[in-house]
Protein backbone atom coordinates (compact mmCIF):
# COMPACT_ATOMS: atom_id res chain seq x y z
CA UNK A 1 0.00 0.00 0.00
CA UNK A 2 1.68 3.52 -0.94
CA UNK A 3 1.79 6.21 1.85
CA UNK A 4 -0.02 9.23 1.78
CA UNK A 5 0.78 12.66 3.34
CA UNK A 6 -2.72 11.89 5.74
CA UNK A 7 -0.85 8.46 6.25
CA UNK A 8 -2.91 5.64 7.22
CA UNK A 9 -4.16 6.56 10.72
CA UNK A 10 -6.03 3.97 12.96
CA UNK A 11 -6.13 0.45 13.81
CA UNK A 12 -4.87 -1.98 10.73
CA UNK A 13 -7.13 -4.91 12.68
CA UNK A 14 -9.42 -6.06 10.98
CA UNK A 15 -11.23 -9.58 10.52
CA UNK A 16 -9.29 -12.12 8.96
CA UNK A 17 -10.69 -14.31 6.54
CA UNK A 18 -9.43 -17.10 4.80
CA UNK A 19 -8.85 -16.60 0.88
CA UNK A 20 -12.01 -18.18 -0.28
CA UNK A 21 -13.67 -15.09 1.62
CA UNK A 22 -11.32 -12.52 0.27
CA UNK A 23 -10.18 -13.97 -3.53
CA UNK A 24 -12.70 -14.01 -6.05
CA UNK A 25 -13.89 -17.93 -6.95
CA UNK A 26 -13.51 -19.34 -9.78
CA UNK A 27 -16.91 -20.29 -11.67
CA UNK A 28 -18.30 -23.21 -10.80
CA UNK A 29 -20.50 -24.88 -13.48
CA UNK A 30 -21.87 -28.05 -13.20
CA UNK A 31 -22.62 -30.82 -15.48
CA UNK A 32 -25.06 -29.76 -18.60
CA UNK A 33 -28.34 -30.86 -19.09
CA UNK A 34 -30.33 -31.26 -22.09
CA UNK A 35 -31.98 -28.35 -23.17
CA UNK A 36 -35.26 -26.28 -21.97
CA UNK A 37 -38.68 -26.93 -23.58
CA UNK A 38 -39.15 -24.39 -26.46
CA UNK A 39 -42.93 -23.61 -25.33
CA UNK A 40 -43.76 -20.43 -24.83
CA UNK A 41 -46.22 -18.56 -22.69
CA UNK A 42 -47.37 -15.71 -23.70
CA UNK A 43 -47.26 -13.31 -20.35
CA UNK A 44 -49.20 -9.86 -21.13
CA UNK A 45 -49.58 -8.34 -24.18
CA UNK A 46 -49.55 -4.91 -22.80
CA UNK A 47 -46.11 -5.65 -21.55
CA UNK A 48 -44.00 -7.23 -24.84
CA UNK A 49 -42.36 -9.41 -22.85
CA UNK A 50 -42.60 -13.65 -23.37
CA UNK A 51 -41.15 -15.72 -20.59
CA UNK A 52 -40.31 -19.48 -21.77
CA UNK A 53 -41.52 -22.50 -19.43
CA UNK A 54 -38.68 -23.62 -17.47
CA UNK A 55 -38.20 -27.34 -17.35
CA UNK A 56 -36.07 -27.66 -14.70
CA UNK A 57 -33.29 -30.09 -14.38
CA UNK A 58 -31.94 -32.31 -11.84
CA UNK A 59 -30.44 -29.65 -9.10
CA UNK A 60 -28.90 -30.30 -5.58
CA UNK A 61 -30.33 -27.86 -3.10
CA UNK A 62 -31.54 -25.75 -6.06
CA UNK A 63 -28.32 -25.39 -8.02
CA UNK A 64 -29.16 -26.33 -11.47
CA UNK A 65 -26.79 -28.13 -13.85
CA UNK A 66 -25.02 -27.02 -16.31
CA UNK A 67 -24.94 -23.57 -14.91
CA UNK A 68 -22.49 -21.08 -13.10
CA UNK A 69 -22.86 -21.04 -9.71
CA UNK A 70 -23.36 -18.18 -7.05
CA UNK A 71 -22.66 -18.06 -3.90
CA UNK A 72 -22.29 -14.79 -1.49
CA UNK A 73 -19.01 -16.24 -0.06
CA UNK A 74 -17.66 -16.48 -3.99
CA UNK A 75 -18.51 -15.33 -7.04
CA UNK A 76 -21.59 -12.70 -6.40
CA UNK A 77 -22.89 -9.68 -8.32
CA UNK A 78 -20.14 -7.19 -7.24
CA UNK A 79 -18.18 -9.62 -9.67
CA UNK A 80 -17.92 -7.81 -13.30
CA UNK A 81 -18.62 -10.27 -15.19
CA UNK A 82 -21.61 -11.37 -13.30
CA UNK A 83 -23.07 -7.64 -13.15
CA UNK A 84 -22.44 -7.50 -16.99
CA UNK A 85 -24.92 -10.04 -17.70
CA UNK A 86 -27.02 -8.29 -15.58
CA UNK A 87 -27.29 -5.59 -17.83
CA UNK A 88 -27.53 -7.50 -20.72
CA UNK A 89 -30.51 -9.35 -19.11
CA UNK A 90 -32.43 -6.46 -19.27
CA UNK A 91 -31.47 -5.51 -22.61
CA UNK A 92 -32.52 -8.70 -24.26
CA UNK A 93 -36.20 -6.96 -23.21
CA UNK A 94 -36.09 -3.77 -22.81
CA UNK A 95 -39.06 -2.71 -25.00
CA UNK A 96 -40.74 -0.17 -23.66
CA UNK A 97 -39.06 3.83 -23.01
CA UNK A 98 -38.58 2.93 -18.85
CA UNK A 99 -36.43 5.93 -16.99
CA UNK A 100 -35.50 4.10 -14.18
CA UNK A 101 -36.31 1.10 -12.46
CA UNK A 102 -38.79 2.08 -10.09
CA UNK A 103 -40.69 2.69 -13.25
CA UNK A 104 -40.23 -1.09 -14.95
CA UNK A 105 -43.55 -3.17 -14.19
CA UNK A 106 -43.02 -6.26 -11.93
CA UNK A 107 -43.80 -8.38 -15.00
CA UNK A 108 -41.16 -7.25 -16.51
CA UNK A 109 -38.35 -7.63 -13.93
CA UNK A 110 -39.52 -11.26 -13.41
CA UNK A 111 -38.93 -11.84 -17.10
CA UNK A 112 -35.27 -10.16 -16.49
CA UNK A 113 -34.82 -12.41 -13.96
CA UNK A 114 -35.37 -15.05 -15.60
CA UNK A 115 -33.09 -14.70 -18.41
CA UNK A 116 -30.43 -14.35 -16.07
CA UNK A 117 -31.31 -17.19 -14.37
CA UNK A 118 -30.75 -19.02 -17.97
CA UNK A 119 -26.84 -18.58 -16.81
CA UNK A 120 -26.50 -18.34 -13.55
CA UNK A 121 -27.93 -20.56 -10.50
CA UNK A 122 -27.33 -20.48 -6.68
CA UNK A 123 -28.82 -22.61 -3.67
CA UNK A 124 -31.73 -21.88 -2.39
CA UNK A 125 -31.02 -20.33 0.66
CA UNK A 126 -30.09 -17.51 -1.21
CA UNK A 127 -33.37 -16.67 -3.81
CA UNK A 128 -34.25 -13.77 -1.83
CA UNK A 129 -30.47 -12.30 -1.51
CA UNK A 130 -29.59 -12.91 -5.21
CA UNK A 131 -33.57 -11.12 -6.21
CA UNK A 132 -32.53 -7.94 -4.24
CA UNK A 133 -29.14 -8.13 -5.76
CA UNK A 134 -30.23 -8.66 -9.19
CA UNK A 135 -32.72 -5.91 -9.01
CA UNK A 136 -30.45 -2.97 -7.27
CA UNK A 137 -27.82 -3.86 -9.56
CA UNK A 138 -30.17 -3.80 -12.55
CA UNK A 139 -31.89 -0.50 -11.36
CA UNK A 140 -28.11 1.00 -11.15
CA UNK A 141 -27.28 -0.66 -14.31
CA UNK A 142 -30.10 1.04 -16.20
CA UNK A 143 -29.46 4.61 -15.08
CA UNK A 144 -26.01 4.55 -15.70
CA UNK A 145 -26.51 2.87 -18.99
CA UNK A 146 -29.98 5.50 -20.11
CA UNK A 147 -27.77 8.28 -19.07
CA UNK A 148 -25.17 7.19 -21.99
CA UNK A 149 -27.70 6.46 -24.54
CA UNK A 150 -29.30 10.22 -24.45
CA UNK A 151 -25.57 11.63 -24.67
CA UNK A 152 -25.02 9.46 -27.88
CA UNK A 153 -25.51 11.09 -31.11
CA UNK A 154 -28.90 10.46 -32.97
CA UNK A 155 -27.62 8.74 -36.17
CA UNK A 156 -25.54 6.10 -33.72
CA UNK A 157 -27.74 2.85 -33.35
CA UNK A 158 -28.56 1.66 -29.84
CA UNK A 159 -28.81 -2.45 -29.71
CA UNK A 160 -30.81 -2.94 -27.57
CA UNK A 161 -33.53 0.07 -28.36
CA UNK A 162 -35.73 -0.01 -31.57
CA UNK A 163 -36.21 3.49 -33.42
CA UNK A 164 -39.63 3.91 -31.84
CA UNK A 165 -38.32 3.28 -28.16
CA UNK A 166 -35.66 5.20 -28.81
CA UNK A 167 -37.80 8.29 -29.82
CA UNK A 168 -40.51 8.01 -27.00
CA UNK A 169 -37.12 7.86 -24.54
CA UNK A 170 -35.66 10.70 -25.75
CA UNK A 171 -38.71 12.90 -25.70
CA UNK A 172 -39.17 11.95 -21.97
CA UNK A 173 -35.87 12.96 -21.61
CA UNK A 174 -36.84 16.39 -22.82
CA UNK A 175 -39.94 17.04 -21.34
CA UNK A 176 -40.01 19.42 -18.32
CA UNK A 177 -41.06 17.81 -15.55
CA UNK A 178 -38.26 15.19 -15.95
CA UNK A 179 -35.36 18.23 -16.40
CA UNK A 180 -36.73 19.49 -13.12
CA UNK A 181 -35.98 16.84 -11.50
CA UNK A 182 -32.59 15.65 -12.97
CA UNK A 183 -31.69 19.69 -12.18
CA UNK A 184 -32.78 19.09 -8.81
CA UNK A 185 -31.00 15.76 -8.28
CA UNK A 186 -27.87 17.20 -9.80
CA UNK A 187 -27.84 19.86 -7.14
CA UNK A 188 -28.39 17.38 -4.57
CA UNK A 189 -24.85 15.49 -6.15
CA UNK A 190 -22.93 18.92 -5.66
CA UNK A 191 -23.66 19.73 -2.19
CA UNK A 192 -23.33 23.17 -2.66
CA UNK A 193 -20.64 22.89 -5.08
CA UNK A 194 -20.17 24.55 -8.68
CA UNK A 195 -19.98 22.77 -11.60
CA UNK A 196 -16.71 24.91 -12.01
CA UNK A 197 -15.17 24.06 -9.04
CA UNK A 198 -16.71 20.00 -9.27
CA UNK A 199 -14.80 18.07 -6.77
CA UNK A 200 -13.79 14.83 -9.19
CA UNK A 201 -14.63 12.07 -6.68
CA UNK A 202 -13.68 8.70 -6.93
CA UNK A 203 -10.91 7.71 -9.17
CA UNK A 204 -11.84 3.44 -9.33
CA UNK A 205 -13.74 3.81 -12.45
CA UNK A 206 -16.24 0.96 -13.38
CA UNK A 207 -14.62 -1.07 -10.68
CA UNK A 208 -16.78 -1.58 -7.63
CA UNK A 209 -16.02 -0.42 -4.03
CA UNK A 210 -16.88 -3.92 -2.85
CA UNK A 211 -14.26 -5.15 -5.43
CA UNK A 212 -11.88 -2.50 -4.39
CA UNK A 213 -11.95 -4.10 -0.76
CA UNK A 214 -11.51 -7.61 -1.87
CA UNK A 215 -8.45 -6.70 -3.64
CA UNK A 216 -6.96 -4.56 -0.52
CA UNK A 217 -7.86 -7.03 1.57
CA UNK A 218 -6.31 -9.85 -0.61
CA UNK A 219 -3.26 -7.66 0.02
CA UNK A 220 -3.24 -7.84 3.68
CA UNK A 221 -3.86 -11.83 4.30
CA UNK A 222 -7.29 -11.07 4.32
CA UNK A 223 -7.62 -8.27 6.86
CA UNK A 224 -10.43 -5.97 5.86
CA UNK A 225 -8.84 -2.31 5.46
CA UNK A 226 -10.43 0.50 7.51
CA UNK A 227 -13.23 2.51 5.82
CA UNK A 228 -10.90 5.59 5.63
CA UNK A 229 -8.20 3.01 3.79
CA UNK A 230 -11.00 2.39 1.20
CA UNK A 231 -12.03 5.97 1.02
CA UNK A 232 -8.39 7.65 0.97
CA UNK A 233 -7.60 4.54 -1.90
CA UNK A 234 -10.33 5.19 -4.20
CA UNK A 235 -10.17 9.57 -3.86
CA UNK A 236 -6.46 9.73 -4.54
CA UNK A 237 -3.93 9.47 -7.34
CA UNK A 238 -0.26 8.68 -7.48
CA UNK A 239 2.38 11.21 -7.29
CA UNK A 240 5.45 9.26 -6.81
CA UNK A 241 6.48 5.77 -6.58
CA UNK A 242 5.72 5.85 -2.85
CA UNK A 243 3.29 8.97 -2.90
CA UNK A 244 -0.47 9.21 -3.26
CA UNK A 245 -2.81 12.74 -3.02
CA UNK A 246 -5.96 13.23 -2.45
CA UNK A 247 -7.91 14.36 -5.02
CA UNK A 248 -10.26 17.46 -4.46
CA UNK A 249 -10.90 19.85 -1.41
CA UNK A 250 -13.68 17.36 -0.18
CA UNK A 251 -11.37 14.28 0.08
CA UNK A 252 -8.61 16.38 1.68
CA UNK A 253 -11.31 18.22 4.36
CA UNK A 254 -12.47 14.53 5.27
CA UNK A 255 -9.23 12.98 5.51
CA UNK A 256 -8.48 15.55 7.63
CA UNK A 257 -11.05 15.78 10.17
CA UNK A 258 -10.68 11.85 10.00
CA UNK A 259 -7.34 12.31 11.39
CA UNK A 260 -7.87 14.82 13.66
CA UNK A 261 -10.62 13.25 15.73
CA UNK A 262 -8.39 10.39 15.67
CA UNK A 263 -5.99 12.07 17.51
CA UNK A 264 -8.35 13.95 19.97
CA UNK A 265 -9.50 10.23 20.79
CA UNK A 266 -6.28 8.74 21.75
CA UNK A 267 -4.86 12.60 23.27
CA UNK A 268 -7.71 11.60 25.78
CA UNK A 269 -6.91 8.09 26.06
CA UNK A 270 -10.29 6.71 24.61
CA UNK A 271 -9.95 3.08 22.28
CA UNK A 272 -12.27 3.69 19.74
CA UNK A 273 -13.22 1.74 16.26
CA UNK A 274 -11.54 3.74 13.68
CA UNK A 275 -14.79 2.96 11.37
CA UNK A 276 -16.73 4.76 13.96
CA UNK A 277 -14.79 7.94 13.58
CA UNK A 278 -14.78 7.96 9.62
CA UNK A 279 -18.89 7.62 9.96
CA UNK A 280 -18.83 10.60 12.65
CA UNK A 281 -16.89 13.09 9.73
CA UNK A 282 -18.91 12.11 6.88
CA UNK A 283 -21.95 12.61 9.04
CA UNK A 284 -23.68 8.93 9.32
CA UNK A 285 -25.21 6.85 6.65
CA UNK A 286 -27.89 8.46 3.87
CA UNK A 287 -30.22 5.70 2.10
CA UNK A 288 -28.58 2.78 3.72
CA UNK A 289 -24.90 4.13 2.31
CA UNK A 290 -22.11 5.83 3.68
CA UNK A 291 -20.42 8.46 1.86
CA UNK A 292 -16.88 7.86 0.28
CA UNK A 293 -18.31 3.85 0.51
CA UNK A 294 -20.76 3.30 -1.93
CA UNK A 295 -22.28 -0.30 -2.61
CA UNK A 296 -19.25 -1.48 -0.01
CA UNK A 297 -21.13 0.39 2.77
CA UNK A 298 -23.16 -2.51 3.94
CA UNK A 299 -19.36 -4.42 4.32
CA UNK A 300 -18.47 -2.04 7.70
CA UNK A 301 -21.88 -1.18 8.87
CA UNK A 302 -25.30 -2.39 9.84
CA UNK A 303 -28.54 -0.28 9.89
CA UNK A 304 -31.01 -0.88 12.51
CA UNK A 305 -34.41 -0.04 10.52
CA UNK A 306 -36.37 1.66 13.22
CA UNK A 307 -34.12 4.09 13.49
CA UNK A 308 -33.71 8.09 11.46
CA UNK A 309 -30.81 7.98 9.00
CA UNK A 310 -28.52 9.61 11.27
CA UNK A 311 -24.76 8.91 12.64
CA UNK A 312 -26.06 7.61 15.63
CA UNK A 313 -28.85 5.32 13.85
CA UNK A 314 -26.62 2.67 12.47
CA UNK A 315 -23.64 0.75 14.49
CA UNK A 316 -20.72 1.03 12.87
CA UNK A 317 -19.41 -2.69 12.70
CA UNK A 318 -15.72 -4.16 11.50
CA UNK A 319 -17.93 -7.26 11.17
CA UNK A 320 -17.50 -6.61 6.74
CA UNK A 321 -19.31 -8.64 4.22
CA UNK A 322 -16.57 -11.10 4.70
CA UNK A 323 -16.67 -11.56 7.96
CA UNK A 324 -20.54 -11.59 8.30
CA UNK A 325 -19.95 -14.68 5.60
CA UNK A 326 -17.83 -16.21 8.07
CA UNK A 327 -20.43 -15.93 10.50
CA UNK A 328 -23.19 -17.18 8.25
CA UNK A 329 -21.01 -20.50 7.90
CA UNK A 330 -20.53 -20.82 11.61
CA UNK A 331 -24.13 -20.57 12.11
CA UNK A 332 -24.29 -23.15 8.97
CA UNK A 333 -22.50 -25.07 10.55
CA UNK A 334 -23.78 -24.80 13.85
CA UNK A 335 -26.99 -25.95 12.23
CA UNK A 336 -25.55 -29.22 10.74
CA UNK A 337 -24.12 -29.88 13.71
CA UNK A 338 -28.01 -29.72 15.58
CA UNK A 339 -29.10 -31.68 13.10
CA UNK A 340 -25.91 -34.11 13.45
CA UNK A 341 -26.80 -34.21 17.26
CA UNK A 342 -30.19 -35.12 16.30
CA UNK A 343 -29.80 -37.93 14.12
CA UNK A 344 -27.13 -39.51 16.98
CA UNK A 345 -30.25 -38.90 19.26
CA UNK A 346 -31.99 -40.70 17.51
CA UNK A 347 -29.79 -43.27 16.05
CA UNK A 348 -29.05 -43.77 20.21
CA UNK A 349 -32.48 -44.24 21.00
CA UNK A 350 -33.05 -46.63 17.94
CA UNK A 351 -29.60 -48.41 19.24
CA UNK A 352 -31.51 -48.91 22.69
CA UNK A 353 -34.91 -50.13 21.64
CA UNK A 354 -33.47 -52.50 19.80
CA UNK A 355 -31.65 -53.95 22.66
CA UNK A 356 -34.12 -53.80 24.93
CA UNK A 357 -35.71 -55.94 21.96
CA UNK A 358 -32.90 -58.41 21.85
CA UNK A 359 -32.97 -58.59 25.95
CA UNK A 360 -36.39 -58.88 25.84
CA UNK A 361 -36.38 -61.88 22.70
CA UNK A 362 -33.62 -63.21 24.66
CA UNK A 363 -35.64 -63.54 27.84
CA UNK A 364 -38.64 -65.06 26.19
CA UNK A 365 -36.48 -67.55 24.27
CA UNK A 366 -35.03 -68.94 27.92
CA UNK A 367 -38.50 -69.25 29.00
CA UNK A 368 -39.65 -70.34 26.03
CA UNK A 369 -36.87 -73.13 26.77
CA UNK A 370 -37.79 -73.75 30.25
CA UNK A 371 -41.42 -74.30 29.33
CA UNK A 372 -40.43 -76.47 26.27
CA UNK A 373 -38.34 -78.73 28.77
CA UNK A 374 -41.21 -78.82 31.23
CA UNK A 375 -43.34 -79.75 28.71
CA UNK A 376 -40.88 -82.50 27.53
CA UNK A 377 -40.64 -84.01 31.24
CA UNK A 378 -44.28 -83.64 32.10
CA UNK A 379 -44.64 -85.74 28.68
CA UNK A 380 -42.23 -88.14 29.26
CA UNK A 381 -43.68 -88.77 32.81
CA UNK A 382 -47.23 -89.27 31.76
CA UNK A 383 -45.99 -91.60 29.31
CA UNK A 384 -43.77 -93.62 32.15
CA UNK A 385 -47.41 -93.88 33.98
CA UNK A 386 -49.02 -95.21 31.05
CA UNK A 387 -46.76 -97.80 30.86
CA UNK A 388 -46.79 -99.02 33.85
CA UNK A 389 -50.94 -99.10 34.35
CA UNK A 390 -51.41 -100.53 30.66
CA UNK A 391 -51.91 -104.55 30.45
CA UNK A 392 -52.59 -106.27 27.09
CA UNK A 393 -56.38 -106.66 26.61
CA UNK A 394 -57.30 -110.20 26.47
CA UNK A 395 -60.59 -111.35 25.12
CA UNK A 396 -62.58 -114.07 27.65
CA UNK A 397 -62.38 -118.21 26.03
CA UNK A 398 -65.62 -119.32 25.68
CA UNK A 399 -67.07 -122.38 28.10
CA UNK A 400 -67.45 -125.98 26.45
CA UNK A 401 -70.79 -127.39 27.49
CA UNK A 402 -72.06 -131.06 27.14
CA UNK A 403 -75.51 -131.40 25.95
CA UNK A 404 -77.77 -134.48 27.03
CA UNK A 405 -78.60 -137.59 25.42
CA UNK A 406 -82.17 -137.56 25.33
CA UNK A 407 -82.19 -141.11 23.02
CA UNK A 408 -81.96 -143.44 26.04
Amino acid sequence: MKNSKFGRGGNQGGVRANNQSVDQENPVVTRPTPPPSNEQVQVNSNADVVVENDVSPQNLKGVEQGKIELSPHGLWFDYHTVSGNVTKSWKAHYNHPYMNFTEVPLMVRDCWFTEFKRTYTWRTEFDAKARREFDKKAGDRLRGTLNQVYKMPLHKEVSFMIDTVRAEFINKRKHPDFLKRSNQARDNRLSGQTLEKFDPGHRQGSVSTPQVVKKMAKKKDGILPTAAEVYESTHSVCVGNDEVELMGDKSQKVMGEYMEKLEEYKNKGIEINPDKVYLEVVGGQKKGKVYGLGSASQMYYKSDPTSQSTASSYTPSMISQLSSQVEELKKMAEENHNKVEESQKIAAESLKYAKEFVENHEIEKATWKKEKLAMQKTLQEMVSLVKQVYRPYKPPTPAVTRSRDTTK
